[in-house]
């Protein structure tokens, strides 16, 4: 895997905000319990910005995969339906209550009143429920005064947690156990990234500094992978995040691990015998739970959605 170091310190997150950061653990990471630090959705993964703006499709994401779907004409294939129609639209950005204060279609929807336009910038959760908003499977007066009534957007925290049992994470389950049917929710290394089921391999998503397009689950892991950088960032997202996305959290002994392999891309060259070790050392401890952190979906979510919203309302 080749390994394209961020200047200046920079990373960021696809599903969270943009900081400065040093790559790798921080001081206070070090003296503080490692899964008491940036339990959240927003301090996870950060994603590199030269990645994926420039993520392609396949060839087989363009061939939507045919499978028998028992979602045939039901909530899940309407917001499929609905998505479709925003492909090309709608730009990536930091998600509501992001630390910079920038623009948010979804925060300004809520706060203000103020309609998502197809310019709209929006996380990759964010246009999910955009979709599902658009089909009318989750009707916007109504999710707007769910969130409202719930003090959604009362700080960043609150909000991490409110999209974490508005989509059902903790419902999810490893790829291995099912195979993704129009509509469901398909989860990359904890939360690290969002994306719609369009079944089989096919999904749609709005990467970080992109547009919203059509892909493919498969060809999305080989890209994480083929990074050392970006797979590491994702890795830190799932070491952060597993434990809202279901009942296997991270290990410390792996978490751990996680870090220093962040330390070892900040502080040694590839090919390095500290760089390879570390490394080899990381691939090692996550092999045993790789398919649980790789890909992980939320079968057919928007009836459990509408509930919520309909009965906390």
């Amino acid at each position: 895997m080749g390994i394209n170091k961020i200047q200046g310190g920079v990373n960021h997150n696809n599903c969270g905000n943009t900081e400065t950061r040093k790559i790798g653990k921080t001081e206070d990471q070090r003296k503080a319990t490692p899964h008491s630090a940036n339990r959240n959705l927003q301090s996870g993964i950060k994603p590199v910005e030269k990645g994926l703006s420039n993520y392609k499709i396949s060839s087989s994401a363009t061939n939507k995969t045919k499978v028998k779907s028992t979602h045939a004409n039901t909530a899940g294939a309407k917001v499929v339906k609905a998505a479709n129609k925003m492909v090309g639209r709608y730009q990536w950005g930091p998600p509501a209550m992001n630390e910079h204060k920038a623009a948010n279609g979804l925060e300004e929807l809520v706060k203000r009143g103020t309609p998502i336009s197809e310019e709209s910038r929006l996380n990759c959760w964010e246009s999910i429920l955009q979709a599902g908003m658009k089909s009318g499977m989750l009707p916007e007066d109504k999710l707007v005064r769910w969130m409202r009534d719930n003090g959604a957007l009362d700080a960043d925290f609150v909000y991490q947690e409110k999209i974490t049992k508005l989509l059902g994470m903790k419902d999810s389950i490893p790829l291995q156990d099912t195979t993704p049917e129009p509509g469901d929710i398909i989860l990359f290394y904890g939360s690290s990234h969002v994306a719609l089921s369009t079944g089989g391999d096919g999904m749609l998503h709005l990467p970080s500094h992109s547009m919203f397009k059509e892909g493919s689950v498969k060809s999305f892991c080989d890209y994480i992978k083929a990074d050392d950088q970006i797979y590491y960032e994702h890795l830190k997202g799932a070491a952060n995040t597993m434990y809202t996305v279901s009942n296997c959290p991270v290990s410390e002994k792996v978490y751990e691990q996680i870090f220093d392999f962040g330390d070892a891309i900040a502080e040694s060259e590839p090919g390095s015998p500290e760089y390879d070790e570390a490394k080899a050392a990381t691939l090692k401890a996550v092999s045993a739970i790789e398919n649980q952190m790789e890909v992980r979906i939320i079968k057919n979510p928007w009836g459990k959605m509408l509930d919520l919203i309909e009965k906390t309302s």
